[in-house]
């Protein structure tokens, strides 16, 4: 089971209040230095475990190497302006998609398209799994489970693998698990949701609730030497931050999340999480 252990939050007032109202004008400053454009908003995400950060730019991409200190915009653009940003943890691919729903999958090696796709609306999050083999997808109301086309070559390469409705607001953000096996899931609804990705793992989403905000964050706390899941952190836009610890136990039957009422509850085993 999961239990809330503390909660932080932030001081009093922004940094833009602090500062006289500047600290988004130069987080956006800093931004279009990085980019060498104009940043209108978007993702921005480094290309695996390179130094090679990926920002939108407009209904292009620009990289930019931090190593290196150059910068070039990869020759494919979108019709529309680019919002999210996602890379293969290999760094070889790029999903990206625009406020209109479509999406290009292109291969970063060669800087070129190799597949298009539309979702049903913009996503507000998109992100790969640790082994690469799924990109989830937020859109609306539900989150999508799509399988990566890598390298394969068939008509329609995309295949929609599971989908997880019941959202009663837009999602933030994902992170996965180790394992990517799980996905954690931040929310404008106030909660963050545990989603079991693969199947045989057990039933219904795992909630977190206790936020007086919507959730800009959530994140699984792993432990350095064995690499699995022992707790997970919620933040929300008003600064708390939770934290969350996986309490090891016999019953399989773990209780519900907390403040959910009694018929929500979920029996199944958190165990598969350590």
């Amino acid at each position: 089971m999961m239990e809330r252990r503390d909660e932080a939050s932030a001081m009093t007032g922004g940094r833009g209040e602090r500062d006289g109202g500047h600290g988004e004008a130069s987080t956006t400053a800093s931004r279009r230095t990085s980019s060498g454009a104009p940043y209108r908003g978007g993702d921005a995400v480094f290309a695996g475990d390179s130094p090679v950060l990926l920002s939108a730019v407009g209904n292009r991409v620009a990289s930019t190497d931090l190593a290196a200190s150059s910068s070039f915009t990869l020759p494919f653009e979108s019709s529309s302006n680019i919002t999210r940003l996602a890379a293969s943890p290999s760094g070889d691919f790029l999903l990206a998609a625009d406020d209109k729903g479509r999406a290009l999958y292109a291969n970063l090696r060669r800087r070129a398209v190799l597949h298009r796709v539309s979702f049903k609306g913009a996503p507000s999050a998109i992100s790969f799994s640790p082994d690469g083999e799924l990109i989830a997808v937020a859109v609306g109301k539900v989150v999508q489970i799509w399988r990566s086309p890598a390298f394969r070559r068939e008509f329609f390469p995309f295949h929609l693998l599971r989908t997880f409705p019941g959202f009663a607001a837009g999602v933030t953000a994902f992170d996965w698990s180790p394992d990517s096996a799980f996905l954690l899931a931040s929310c404008k609804d106030l909660t963050a949701r545990i989603l079991p990705v693969k199947k045989g793992l057990g039933g219904k989403p795992f909630l977190f609730l206790g936020h007086r905000a919507a959730l800009v964050g959530a994140f699984f706390a792993t432990d350095n030497k064995t690499g699995s899941v022992n707790g997970a952190y919620t933040i929300s836009k008003d600064g708390a931050i939770f934290t969350w610890n996986l309490v090891q136990g016999n019953d399989a039957s773990p209780p519900p999340s907390p403040g959910t009422p009694e018929q929500q509850r979920d029996p199944w085993n958190w165990m598969h999480l350590a």
